[in-house]
């Protein structure tokens, strides 16, 4: 065979042959999901993170019925939090008592809010599959930015148990017997941080959730914070730094007039923890924050089926926390560990949805909707796996 020529190695044919150099077979809990083969002109991990915000989701608020929901939380602060419920279009009102459907919590990241582009993707893809989804604003973000006087941060693992109890207050018929959590991100971190926290899968608290899964969730608050800082991310540092202010600097946060002078000064999210946010809770500084908000150290702790989808070239979460020992002793919880993909990326050159939401829908088939214990299931059904070989095909089909 020749040598290609220089301009060849920027071809459309030649990239397209590096991209299937990279295919990847997938699995967790013993279940085959989607093949991931990364788009071929995205070949770095900031350039799949740096796509994120660019993602469509074209017919969401079109094509799939919709309310929103302002509910109160029970803590005292005077808060409420807001909702987005989709349900989907052959669906003739909002779910009711005997619904049986699964529904989707989707639970957006730092800076982001319940119509994030890359929670919008999966929601409509998880529509479309014939699945209600329930996308939440976190205190302050999105259009719930006057619902909320208290800062939202990565540790408040206890706005997600609020949330829930306050739809099983207000809203019980939305509460289904089967509920999949999606945190992306630091929603990813939170929603690791309540599982341990509330011993979601152990007790009586939240019995409706059958699994969950994280989309490059930062294990490790203080290198995700140092990753951010370094000048390869500084673009990415910048962007999330303006989110962080414009939500927290709202006039109605309960911020004092010196930490808005802090804030307003900062220039890297670091910053805003150090001057901010850990003195705020009562932390002297950033460092003594993170270690006491860091979900790594409790993963051990996880008793719910949990799988976290993780990337070797994500810019800001290293690939050695997916290692720790905490989370490889945990039967409770498998990884998807790819090695390309960037943060919250994983776009493919493959057609129609993205691997992300295609292997959403294939662990909700697959895994979560049998409820069994964690570890990998070996009592399947004869229905189960038809319908599995069913939509493993389709998704190769698609593929």
């Amino acid at each position: 065979m020749s040598e290609p020529s220089a301009s060849s190695w920027f071809s459309k044919e030649t990239l397209s042959r590096l991209a299937l150099s990279r295919t990847v077979p997938t699995e967790a809990f013993g279940v085959d999901l989607p093949t991931y083969r990364p788009k071929p002109w995205l070949f770095s991990g900031q350039l799949q993170t740096a796509r994120v915000p660019f993602s469509k989701a074209s017919g969401l608020h079109r094509k799939y019925p919709s309310r929103r929901l302002v509910l109160p939380l029970d803590d005292g602060s005077g808060d409420a939090m807001d909702c987005y419920h989709y349900w989907p279009a052959d669906t003739p009102q909002a779910p009711s008592p005997d619904n049986e459907k699964p529904l989707f919590l989707l639970l957006h990241g730092l800076g982001g809010h319940a119509h994030s582009a890359y929670v919008s993707c999966s929601a409509e893809s998880l529509l479309a599959a014939g699945y209600p989804v329930l996308m939440p604003n976190f205190r302050g973000a999105g259009s719930g930015r006057d619902l909320a006087q208290v800062l939202h941060h990565p540790g408040r693992s206890e706005d997600i148990d609020l949330l829930m109890r306050a739809l099983e207050r207000d809203e019980p018929d939305l509460v289904t017997p089967t509920t999949i959590a999606v945190g992306y991100s630091l929603g990813g971190h939170l929603l690791l941080k309540f599982l341990a926290d509330y011993e979601v899968g152990t007790s009586d608290n939240h019995e409706q959730f059958r699994g969950a899964v994280t989309v490059s969730a930062p294990l490790a608050l203080s290198k995700t914070s140092l990753a951010l800082s370094r000048w390869a991310n500084y673009p990415f540092n910048l962007y999330l730094l303006r989110k962080i202010k414009q939500d927290s600097l709202r006039e109605n946060s309960n911020l004092t007039d010196s930490e808005r002078t802090a804030l307003k000064a900062a220039r890297t999210v670091r910053q805003v923890d150090e001057t901010v946010t850990g003195p705020r809770l009562g932390f002297d500084g950033a460092e003594a924050y993170y270690a006491a908000n860091s979900a790594i150290d409790e993963l051990s702790e996880i008793a719910l089926p949990t799988v976290m989808i993780h990337s070797a070239d994500d810019p800001f979460v290293p690939q050695a926390d997916y290692d720790h020992e905490s989370l490889v002793g945990n039967d409770c919880l498998d990884t998807v560990l790819l090695p390309d993909g960037g943060h919250v990326g994983f776009f493919t050159g493959q057609a129609g949805s993205r691997w992300l939401d295609r292997t959403l829908i294939e662990l909700m088939r697959q895994r979560f909707w049998q409820h069994s214990p964690c570890g990998r299931p070996d009592d399947r059904t004869p229905e189960r796996d038809v319908a599995a070989e069913g939509s493993a095909e389709s998704s190769t089909e698609s593929s």
